[in-house]
């Protein structure tokens, strides 16, 4: 290693000491320690940062406070002199006498902001494996460029430039052949648990630590060399054609923060203990009314609940929906196909929208209006609905086919209404007018507190103009399905069945607005802000001889703390029996809830993607990559049609703090930008709410 460049340009593995994160990275100190402790790992020499520097010879860096923005700027500056450098030959020489003997190499990153147990920046380096010799001097530039992208300058930023370095140094290793193991030594989040997560061949499964196996008793070595018995080591092992295991990577698990916010607390045994007593089973809206209804809201389940005219109760605790069954009622006389069905549905929907219109134009007549529709949609229209789709599960099961009627059932879903009406509006087949007409009563909550779309139509407008800016998509027509004459008819009345489905909603929405319009009506009559009449009860607002807008100010405040406060509370799913059982663990964090933005790795650079990301959004993704989930840093959570809990993009949304689930099969295109979404990441539990 004679001669023509400082000898700290290059440094053999077992020589990097703890202290050399800055010189040779936080990998090469991690790969020395289990060196040092005589573990299989392959021989390695570090190009150290101090090579980086004289080679590269980049500027002088911003101050340490300067935002993100300045140093994006800085690094690409560096970018530029890495593409212009030539490697000095006396330096790939001293490198080719180094791994002469070695075969093929691995040349990865090893940074001073990575692979400590103050954050791994899991997936945002280069690494090139198989490299030949001669191709050293281009996998160096490669490994050199990854560290100047504006991903990783955001990811400075997180961590915090002056407190984590610059270092930028590169491993040069023998690169061994075999199946790749990756080992969290503990549970991500459950840092005392006694299990250890290994994903193999694209399978993850939990085993003891003390189960009696090579592999496990290799990671735990490895864990114990670079001290992170407390926090757990993600372990990365290759497993040989022979069956030896070597050790490539090692590096402390990065446990997420512990949330700010305390975490939701179980409400006073006080409130549903009357629920308990009452011997049914009450089961929580939760796709419907995941948070507590405002008064005007709970006043209409009152209502409905007191006319008797739904099959089923309706109860309120702490302002939140449960529904208990009721006796069973009998079957819905259903026509024999198709077309009586349709007759039948004809009928239903005229004497519904008479229903719609009300009297006049105050709230009794509009709750009027509302009962008398939901009378007919519950005993009528749902039962309905319910029965065309049933009888076609039926019939395939009595045929011996039920395994087909699930996968023919799945071929009727198609988007809803709403979204087919501006899609429509989009291409031209409806005008702005008509469209409004629609969908003008549509709510982003089914609560009368929620505006209408009529009320801000310049969000519809703006959705209209990105489908129109979008490529136009044509939808393949639905493959004929081949079935017996009885089959072909139930399944044609489903299909009925899911467009009637969609056209329900649309009633709600508008049985909702005209009580919605009635109270705003109300509201401009009485002097009460806006923002009040949805906190007051209708007996107060009948009085209105001795009606006093302060005390109806107070009211409505005291209102909505109250609801603030039960949002807090972790209701019950179910009451009166026990709750279903959890699906597997798919994801990390805690429960959250937000709105939709579908979202890929290839948009980000569009800026116009990220006006539409904060701390209520979810972005739902088909690949979760560290660089997508360093850009949603803040946002409410992520959901992830792909993906193992141990990739590096699951890593980055735990080192960040940010709730995840991975692996939810084609919610990517279940679901729609702007559409509710809950996710429970501790069952794996995703559901869309409208």
């Amino acid at each position: 290693m004679a001669a023509a460049f400082p000898p700290q340009w290059l440094c053999a593995l077992p020589n990097v000491g703890l202290d050399a994160i800055a010189l040779c990275g936080g990998k090469a100190v991690g790969l020395a320690a289990l060196a040092r402790a005589g573990l299989p790992v392959p021989p390695a020499v570090v190009v150290t940062h101090a090579a980086f520097m004289a080679v590269v010879q980049p500027g002088p860096p911003p101050d340490a406070s300067a935002g993100v923005e300045a140093w994006a700027a800085y690094w690409a500056s560096v970018a530029a002199n890495i593409d212009a450098c030539d490697v000095p030959t006396t330096l790939l020489a001293a490198l080719q006498t180094q791994v002469a003997s070695w075969g093929a190499l691995a040349v990865r990153s090893s940074m001073a902001v990575e692979d400590s147990q103050r954050g791994a920046a899991p997936g945002l380096f280069a690494s090139r494996t198989h490299v030949a010799v001669p191709a050293l001097a281009d996998a160096l530039r490669a490994v050199w460029a990854s560290a100047c992208t504006p991903m990783v300058a955001r990811y400075r930023a997180h961590r915090n430039n002056a407190a984590t370095g610059f270092g930028v140094a590169v491993v040069v290793q023998d690169f061994v052949e075999g199946d790749a193991v990756v080992v969290y030594t503990r549970r991500f989040g459950a840092p005392e648990s006694s299990m250890m997560m290994i994903q193999r061949d694209g399978a993850t499964h939990e085993v003891q630590r003390s189960a009696d196996d090579a592999i496990v008793r290799l990671a735990l070595a490895a864990e114990a060399a670079i001290d992170a018995a407390a926090t757990g080591a993600d372990v990365e092992l290759i497993v040989r054609p022979s069956g030896e295991l070597a050790v490539v990577q090692a590096r402390a698990i990065v446990q997420p923060p512990v949330p700010k916010r305390d975490v939701r607390a179980a409400p006073p045994d006080a409130l549903i203990a009357s629920m308990r007593a009452d011997g049914r089973v009450w089961t929580l809206d939760f796709a419907h009314n995941p948070t507590p209804l405002s008064t005007a809201q709970a006043e209409l389940v009152q209502a409905v609940q007191a006319a008797g005219i739904a099959p089923f109760s309706l109860r309120l605790c702490a302002g939140y929906l449960y529904s208990a069954i009721g006796p069973s009622v009998t079957a819905y006389p259903l026509a024999a196909d198709a077309a009586g069905v349709a007759a039948q549905w004809a009928t239903l929907a005229a004497r519904i929208e008479t229903q719609l219109r009300p009297d006049d134009d105050s709230l009794q007549a509009a709750v009027r209006s509302y009962l008398a529709f939901y009378d007919l949609w519950a005993n009528d229209a749902a039962p309905l609905i319910k029965a065309a789709r049933r009888g076609f599960h039926d019939a395939m099961a009595n045929a011996g086919l039920a395994a087909q009627a699930t996968a023919l059932a799945a071929q009727l879903q198609r988007p809803s209404a709403i979204d087919r009406q501006l899609q429509r509006c989009a291409a031209g087949e409806l005008d702005e007018t008509q469209l409004q007409a629609q969908l003008g009563d549509v709510a982003t909550e089914w609560d009368v507190a929620a505006a209408t779309y009529c009320e801000h139509w310049a969000t519809v407008q703006q959705t209209l103009a990105r489908l129109r800016a979008a490529p136009p998509t044509t939808t393949a027509a639905m493959a004929p399905v081949a079935l017996a004459p009885a089959l072909q008819q139930a399944y044609a009345i489903a299909a009925l069945g899911t467009d009637y489905a969609e056209q329900d909603d649309l009633w709600f929405f508008r049985a909702q607005a005209n009580v919605r319009r009635a109270l705003l009506r109300l509201a401009a009559r009485l002097d009460i802000a806006s923002d009040d009449i949805w906190w007051l009860s209708w007996s107060l607002l009948d009085d209105v001889e001795h009606f006093d807008n302060n005390r109806a100010h107070a009211i409505a405040r005291a209102a909505r703390a109250a609801a603030q406060r039960a949002a807090l509370w972790h209701m019950p799913l179910v009451i009166g029996s026990e709750a279903p059982t959890p699906a597997a663990v798919a994801g990390g964090g805690p429960t959250f809830t937000g709105t939709v933005v579908r979202l890929q790795p290839h948009m980000l650079p569009d800026t116009s993607v990220h006006a539409q990301l904060g701390p209520r959004t979810v972005v739902v993704t088909r690949a979760l990559t560290p660089g997508l989930a360093l850009a949603l840093a803040g946002i409410a959570g992520i959901v992830c049609d792909s993906g193992g809990l141990l990739d590096h993009g699951a890593a980055m949304a735990r080192e960040l703090g940010i709730p995840y689930v991975v692996g939810a099969s084609d919610v990517y295109d279940r679901c729609h930008d702007g559409q509710r979404i809950a996710v429970d990441p501790s069952s794996g539990t995703v559901t869309l709410l409208d």
